[in-house]
């Protein structure tokens, strides 16, 4: 046999055995991303439940970058009125950027003397009761824009260094649809719009201070108690005073 009979078959032979090198190689990247778990997405906001449904998506899964995106600019939160916490913003109120600092603290980056939350479970109700907001009654008395969710509240959280809350009671939330929602700068630079299939929260006004109040879960989420002759603070550990502590 000639040199170059010999070298021809000794050539193919490496070029086979590169070629099933990089296959073998290519195939097992492919299955690694394959077996790879996918990013948990939330819900869709593309009705009032089902925003109030990612919400509690994002606490639960402690989803700091989806929180984000749930609350338009003049966003409030209203404090129980029997709730102390609420007395350092009489005339401020707690807004949006309140809202989005202390919800990272919890979610991912605690703060001064705070470690971030190891778990968090937040149970509402299993089915809502959409009603129009009261506070837009009088342009929109169909809620096709402006919506109002009362809930049950069931909210445990557990931290690394033994701190833990459970907390229970009601809350209302205001809903707008994206068409009529002032949309935040920073969101309207990612490309968020004023989108009539997309809901936002509005305000969210706060009960726990009252754990006992509305009743149990779905039954009474539709009933609201007489206000009390006088408000006496409370001591409770109640939703607001964990956002506050937070903040």
């Amino acid at each position: 046999m000639t040199r170059r009979n010999i070298i021809a078959p000794l050539a193919l032979a490496a070029t086979l055995a590169a070629g099933a090198l990089g296959c073998s190689n290519g195939g097992s990247l492919d299955a690694a991303r394959l077996l790879r778990p996918p990013a948990p997405v939330g819900p869709a906001a593309d009705s009032p439940a089902a925003m109030l449904r990612l919400f509690e998506w994002a606490y639960n899964n402690k989803a700091d970058a989806t929180h984000r995106t749930l609350f338009t600019e003049d966003f409030r939160f209203v404090f129980d009125p029997a709730d102390s916490s609420g007395l350092a913003y009489p005339t401020t109120p707690w807004g949006r950027d309140d809202e989005l600092a202390s919800a990272t603290h919890l979610f991912v980056g605690g703060k001064a003397g705070r470690s971030p939350a190891s778990s968090i479970t937040l149970r509402l109700d299993r089915n809502f009761v959409v009603t129009p907001d009261p506070s837009s009654i009088a342009w929109d008395p169909e809620g096709r824009w402006h919506a109002s969710v009362r809930t049950q509240i069931f909210l445990t959280i557990q931290c690394p260094d033994g701190a833990g809350w459970d907390i229970s009671g009601a809350a209302t939330f205001a809903l707008v649809r994206g068409d009529s929602a002032l949309i935040p700068a920073d969101l309207v630079d990612r490309g968020f719009l004023r989108d009539s299939t997309r809901w936002w929260i509005d305000r969210c006004l706060d009960e726990t201070a009252h754990p006992d109040g509305g009743g149990g879960v779905a039954v009474a989420a539709t009933m609201r108690r007489p206000a009390p002759l006088e408000t006496q603070p409370t001591s409770n550990t109640t939703w607001g005073s964990v956002k506050v502590l937070y903040r």
